[in-house]
């Protein structure tokens, strides 16, 4: 055994208060090149037991209160820890030591008088056995590591898809949808002033682009909800339900009872994936049309639990060929729940539904925990500012629209534009923060649409005014934002005309 580590040629310890004990053993151990430490007490064989070998214990150690100290010893032993320990006593003291040390499996009990051949074979059995433990605790903490490893490149690899998907998302959007929105708001003078046949092919491809629109702006939603990373987790799961019944026609019952915005965005996302491909479980397994989704906040942990009463599952379907793909999903969600030091509980059984409780430590953004201090700094200010600058937030999902917008009105000197928002929740978010006296708000954004996003926001601030716009001519818009509370409702092709007028007049009404 040389060349190995030490810890694989473990030092016996000695507790032996007599002398001639004490001597007889050390001569046996060194007789067959055994290394050994002599202990004083039992609380010295405690405090060095894990990182030793057996422990060799006489009976004149053996008071109550050092059984007491050894049994809080061995209770307390790491998992890959089971320290053999050879208590040599009297016969008659044998049966007094009580259960606890008579069955256990680490535990020899030798009865005096001790024959010599007998016990050098408990001490060769004892040392290979602490060997063999020692070798265990090795493969445990290189596993640990592996562990440790695998989990930090599972999370990068999370945030390269992420990262990915945003990419791809912020193409189609701020790309795409802007060559498409500019090619529709040029058609519209075709529609009007021109011979009926060049008018009605130009309603026909205005139709075929506001339909690539959406196709392009649900697409873009899919990859990367933007709503997850300015409104938070509740507001991206409240999308998310919506879609799964628009998409899959399952109805979710959601309750959302957490600070979403506190939540960590790497964290918002991860959660985000393990729920979505949850419900495409119950879409794809369930055999139901209806789900319930709860999210809470519960000592430091979030708590999502995930119910149907569908078909549900047994451990042996999953051993089937139809359960491969349940497995696969399983562990894919699995991966992610380790990513985020948490676990994962799995309640099912046949024709009686399933049930995923999956608990995480909570993970927060410093910025969250100043948004109330920013919110009343905004106030302050706005309070402080006698009449103009008018301050305005843009809100329109198209950023070449935003920046439009905000280079027509920054020509005039009695504007300040204090913010601009990529969608709904966004914008309610920063008007909380910022305090405008004007939103300027697109009606046509994901997730959250102009007039929930106005409708929700004037329920929170009652000193502000939203003008509504659109690029879209759909009858209806005009009154649903005004019902949600906007003040009026703009054609973007006719903002550079009608924009400026409207703003003074709503800010006048603000200050009345």
């Amino acid at each position: 055994m040389s060349g190995q580590d030490e810890k694989e040629r473990p030092k016996f310890q000695i507790l032996a208060p007599l002398e001639r004990d004490a001597d007889l053993l050390i001569q046996l151990l060194e007789k067959n090149q055994m290394s050994y430490i002599r202990c004083h007490s039992m609380n010295e064989l405690a405090m060095n037991g894990k990182d030793n070998g057996p422990a060799i214990i006489t009976q004149e150690a053996l008071t109550k209160e050092s059984l007491k100290e050894l049994k809080t010893f061995v209770r307390g032993q790491p998992a890959w820890s089971d320290l053999p320990i050879i208590l040599l006593v009297d016969a008659k003291h044998k049966h007094h030591l009580g259960e606890f040390w008579t069955s256990r499996q680490a535990v020899a009990l030798v009865t005096r008088p001790i024959k010599m051949a007998n016990l050098l074979v408990l001490l060769k059995a004892a040392a290979h056995s602490r060997e063999r433990q020692y070798r265990v605790q090795t493969l445990l903490s290189q596993l640990e590591e592996y562990s440790r490893k695998l989990q930090l490149l599972t999370m990068q690899l999370s945030e390269a898809e992420n990262n990915e998907r945003r990419r791809v998302a912020t193409a189609l959007h701020d790309g795409v949808q802007q060559l498409l929105s500019a090619a529709l708001l040029n058609l519209g003078p075709l529609t009007q002033n021109f011979s009926s046949d060049i008018s009605e092919t130009a309603t026909k491809v205005k139709s075929l682009l506001n339909e690539a629109i959406e196709a392009n702006r649900t697409l873009s939603y899919e990859l990367s909800p933007a709503v997850l990373e300015y409104g938070g987790l509740c507001a991206a799961v409240e999308w998310l339900v919506k879609y799964m019944y628009d998409k899959y026609r399952l109805k979710i019952d959601l309750q959302c009872l957490v600070e979403s915005n506190a939540i960590k965005l790497a964290q918002r996302h991860l959660l985000f994936q393990i729920l979505r491909e949850l419900l495409f479980n119950v879409v794809k397994h369930a055999q139901t049309d209806q789900a319930f989704v709860t999210i809470s906040g519960e000592n430091k942990e979030i708590i999502l639990s995930v119910r149907d009463e569908g078909a549900g599952f047994t451990p042996s379907d999953l051993s089937l060929r139809k359960g491969k793909e349940i497995r696969m999903g399983l562990f894919a969600i699995q991966e992610r729940v380790n990513v985020l030091g948490g676990r994962l509980d799995i309640k099912s059984a046949k024709d009686q539904g399933s049930e995923f409780l999956l608990k995480v430590p909570l993970l927060t953004d410093l910025d969250a925990e100043h948004a109330a201090e920013k919110s009343e700094i905004a106030k302050k200010e706005k309070k402080s500012t006698n009449g103009y600058p008018i301050r305005i937030i843009i809100a329109d999902d198209h950023k070449l629209v935003r920046e439009g917008i905000a280079a027509l009105l920054q020509d005039h000197e009695n504007i300040e534009i204090i913010g601009q928002a990529g969608d709904g929740a966004m914008a309610i978010e920063m008007a909380l923060e910022l305090q405008p006296d004007i939103v300027l708000m697109d009606y046509s954004m994901p997730g959250m649409n102009g007039a929930e996003a106005t409708r929700e926001l004037l329920l929170k601030m009652s000193d502000i005014q939203v003008i509504g716009m659109s690029a879209v001519h759909e009858e209806g818009l005009e009154n649903k934002m005004l019902d949600a509370g906007a003040y009026a409702m703009v054609p973007k092709e006719k903002a550079s005309d009608e924009l400026m007028s409207l703003i003074h007049s709503a800010y006048r009404l603000l200050h009345e």
